[in-house]
């Protein structure tokens, strides 16, 4: 992230801008794609969000 990600509001207040919400968006997708050992396999953080939100 950088400085020219955000807009500074008159109330001083951080707004990101379009490119600086890609960033982050794609940060977390690629975290929730990695891998992890979960129970005796290997599944992403995704699917162990999903599988913990269903139980």
């Amino acid at each position: 992230m950088d400085k020219k990600d955000f807009i500074i509001t008159e109330n001083y207040n951080l707004r990101l801008k379009g490119p600086g919400a890609k960033k982050i968006v794609n940060e977390f997708s690629n975290m929730l794609n990695k891998t992890v050992d979960y129970g005796d396999k290997q599944t992403t953080w995704g699917s162990v969000l999903l599988l913990k939100t269903r139980s």
